[in-house]
Formats: C-alpha cells, structure tokens, sequence
C-alpha cells in the first residue's frame, strides 16, 4: 500500500482529503503522470505546472468501474480530490454561486457571492429597515434630525466679500436611529425667499422634521429636504373628521429598530397577518400617546387581538422605554416581552382552539347548542369554550348551571396558563377540573350584557322570643330539608358539574 509505505498521506495532509481516500488520490496522481504509487508521484502531480495533467484525466470512466466493483458511487469524491490537489483548502463556492444568483454590489457591480452582504443589506442589517421591491423603507419618509454643525460660507483669503459670506449652505444632522443626515442648500425650501428664510434662522441644536431623498448605503448617510412640497406629499397628514371613520386612528411614525415592529396601523397589520399562522404579531405605534405601543396577534381565522404595550423610562419621547409593561408583565426590551409573553400566550391559545371542549363557532350558535344538548340530556351540565365576543382575541366559557340559560365567563390565556376567575391554570385538563369541583361554590365572572339565573332567595326566619324562652307564638320553624344535588345520574357523554364536598 503506497499510503502505508509513506507512513501517512504525505502531501495530502496538507489538503482537506480524508485519509479514507488517500488510496484513490495517489491513484489519480500515478495514472495522471503515468508513474507508480507515492509520495514523488503526488508531489509532481500537485505542482502548479502538472495542473493540467489531472484535468485531462476521465474520472467518469474511473467512477464507473469503482461502482462496478462495489466501490459504491464515488464521482463527486473523485472530482472533489482533483479539485484539493489542484488548489489546497481553496474556496471553490465563489464562481458557482455568482453564476447561480446574480449577485452584485455597489455601483461598480461587481459579482458578489451568495453568502455575502451587500452595502445595502449591511445598511439594512445595522438599522433595521428593509428593501421591498427595490427601494428601502426608510426613503421618503419624514424623520425627526436634529442639527448638529451649520457649515457657512467664508471669504478667501485676498477676495473681497461677497453677499453670501457666513451664510449656511449645508447642514449636517443626525436622525435618531444615529445615521448622518445631510441638508444642502438647494433642499432649504422651494423657493429662494423660503431658503433665505431658513439660512437666517437655522442654528445648531435645532430639530426639524425632514423627509429622506436618497441613501447612501457605502456612507451609511442620507439626503434631505426640507422642502414644503416634500414634507407634504410623505408627511402623514391628520384625516378630515367626516373622513375618521373610513381612515382609521392615525399615528405617529417611531424609529424603533426592530424585527417584528412596524409603522403600519392596525388595520395594515390585519392584512398581512391574514395569511400568516395563527400566533404571529405585529408590534406598531399606538395613537394613544408616545409611551404607549400596540401589538396586534392573530388567535385565530379572522380573530385578533390588540394588546398594549407602556414604555417608562424613555431617554426621549420616540425612543423605546427601559421598562415595558404588558398585562401586569414588566420587561427590559422588546425581545424578553416576545420570550416571555407573546410566545407562551400563542401556545397557550393554540392549546385552548385545539382541545375537544373548544367551538369556533359565534357565541350564538355555542349558546343554541348547548340548550339543545340540555333539553335532550337534562341531567348534565353542558359546556363549551369558545371566543369571547365582547374581547376579541380571548375566549369565553358557556355552560347551562342547572337551567336553559347560559352563562358566559371569560377566560384569558396568559404566559403560565389560563386565567379563569382570577385563577391561573396551567393546562386545559386542570381548568376544567377546578370548574367542575368550584362550579357552584365561587362567583361566577358573567360577561356583561348576558342575563344570568335570579338568585335564591332566603327563606325568612322569624326571630327568637324574649328571654331566651321557646314555645307559644315564638315555636322554632323547622328546618328546612337541604335542596336535591343539581345534578345526578352522571352521564359519560358529559360529566356533570358536582358541588363541592
């Protein structure tokens, strides 16, 4: 054996090879030189002046007779080894890639490989924005800068002054996602008595709302106007009041670098969320004020749910809070409230629409089914879970406690289980359980607007005779024989809700 005699693979351990395949690469070195077996022949054969001497050999005829003789396929082995031989640890992924994807980069656009990033994704990676259809997200939208340096003209030395000497004509901003913004001079206003408006007053430290034109993706800089006519055409402008209703609330843009947040009203996230799987959300901007944002979750088929986010601790009005606080949940940042809130509610919900107790049904329809269900069987206890009409996006318990009218509980999914009568449950199975033993026992949590059972009314009880004396007119009134249990003769359909021992 040629790899024995050299005591190792010799100039292949300098390769990615594996020593499994050192026979077949000192095989393609001899037959490529016409020479015997070794550590010369490999040596000769991986110098850069016998390269062509290993393209020219037929591997396809040497795979072929290696799966005939029960070497298994072996093609892809073989070209990978010419390929080691012929270029040590070499990164062959290049041109393959460029051919397959068409990558380039910058204006130059030079060919990029796949794995990557061009100077706009990096762009993209480092603020968070996105390119849809060839253009970013952040152009032409209107940004809170703020006016770091004013540059002016200055006269030269020996030239006389001219009419424009210490005027500004250009200044650099800062947005506050903490990319440079630049405003020349030609972008002051759409008119020359609109510029030297803004030439007098500008100063250092101010803050204008500008509207982005282009980015510079290789500078990580934008370009700005302060145009009217720009500010008005991407500025977002308050609706009409007889046009609010058609419209929607409004908001106002945040610069909020994250994933799963998005400018987008409600009613947006509604239409992408469509077709997304149950338990995916949006977190967006809230119009009820700069500390507040609001996330939107779909539960189900055409079933969201609108959650409240408040943001303490903001460094400035449009920064995103140290401390935010969801259902009584308080959290650092964005991503421990998505760990420890969103994701364990969306399980939790799945959980409650995937149990056999669960209708997707309205709640009219849940309701007819169970005064059906209790007329056939009248010593049962019907229930079902279903969506909680009065708020979308949780759930409601409905079951009939002894008469033909339902009574509807909420029931809340929260990151340890399901909150039902400020109770917390951790599976559907230990719910049900605790409903059935405290059916009776604790206050029921009707939602409002459904009628429930009148209550029972005390039997009045005369009180006792002066002095502690009995008989005469003052006879104790027996006592009265306790009610019949509510339910009997369980049914294996339906267990019945029994009273607590």
């Amino acid at each position: 054996n040629a790899v024995a005699a050299m005591g190792g693979g010799g100039p292949l351990e300098a390769t990615r090879i594996h020593p499994e395949s050192y026979v077949f690469a000192n095989k393609i070195a001899s037959d490529a030189l016409d020479m015997e077996e070794g550590e010369d022949s490999l040596k000769r054969a991986m110098h850069p002046s016998q390269m062509h001497e290993l393209h020219d050999l037929d591997l396809d005829q040497y795979a072929a007779r290696l799966l005939a003789e029960d070497f298994g396929k072996k093609h892809i082995v073989l070209e990978d080894i010419r390929r080691e031989m012929c270029d040590p640890f070499g990164d062959h992924r290049e041109e393959e890639h460029v051919k397959r994807f068409h990558r380039v980069d910058g204006e130059d656009q030079h060919p990029l490989p796949s794995w990557e990033l061009n100077t706009s994704e990096v762009f993209n990676l480092l603020t968070g924005e996105s390119t849809i259809k060839g253009q970013s997200t952040l152009q032409n939208t209107v940004q809170h800068v703020k006016i770091n340096r004013v540059l002016r003209r200055q006269a030269r030395d020996g030239d006389d002054p001219g009419p424009d000497d210490g005027m500004p004509y250009k200044c650099i901003c800062r947005l506050e996602s903490g990319l440079t913004g630049v405003l020349d001079q030609d972008a002051f206003g759409d008119t020359d008595q609109d510029r030297n408006k803004f030439k007098e007053e500008v100063q250092e430290g101010q803050v204008l709302s500008c509207v982005i034109v282009e980015i510079k993706y290789a500078e990580f800089s934008v370009d700005l106007s302060y145009r009217l006519t720009d500010r008005l055409r991407y500025e977002h402008v308050p609706a009409k009041k007889e046009d609010k209703k058609k419209k929607g609330v409004q908001y106002l843009r945040r610069t909020i670098v994250h994933p799963s947040f998005k400018n987008i009203t409600r009613q947006q996230a509604i239409d992408l969320l469509k077709d997304e799987d149950h338990g995916e959300f949006f977190i967006r901007p809230s119009s009820q004020g700069l500390n507040k944002l609001s996330v939107t979750r779909k539960v189900f088929v055409d079933v969201f749910h609108d959650l409240t986010i408040l943001m303490e601790e903001q460094h400035n009005p449009m920064a995103i809070g140290k401390r935010l606080t969801i259902d009584a949940f308080s959290f650092e940042d964005l991503d421990e409230l998505i760990i420890g809130y969103l994701e364990p509610v969306a399980s939790f919900d799945k959980k409650m629409i995937e149990h056999e107790k669960f209708c997707a049904d309205s709640a009219a329809e849940i309701r007819q089914k169970l005064q059906t269900e209790k007329s056939v069987k009248t010593n049962t206890t019907p229930y079902l879970f279903g969506f909680n009409e009065n708020a979308p996006g949780t759930f409601a318990l409905f079951w009939i406690p002894g008469t033909a009218t339902v009574t509807e509980e909420p029931v809340r999914c929260v990151p340890k289980g399901f909150r039902f009568r400020k109770q917390e449950h951790p599976s559907m199975n230990k719910l049900i359980a605790w409903f059935k033993q405290n059916a009776k026992t604790t206050p029921a949590q009707s939602l409002p607007g459904r009628a429930q059972a009148p209550p029972q009314r005390q039997a009045h009880v005369p009180p006792p005779p002066p002095g502690g004396q009995q008989g005469g007119m003052y006879q104790r009134p027996q006592q009265q024989q306790p009610p019949p249990p509510l339910l009997q003769q369980p049914q294996a359909h339906h267990p019945p809700v029994r009273p607590a021992a």
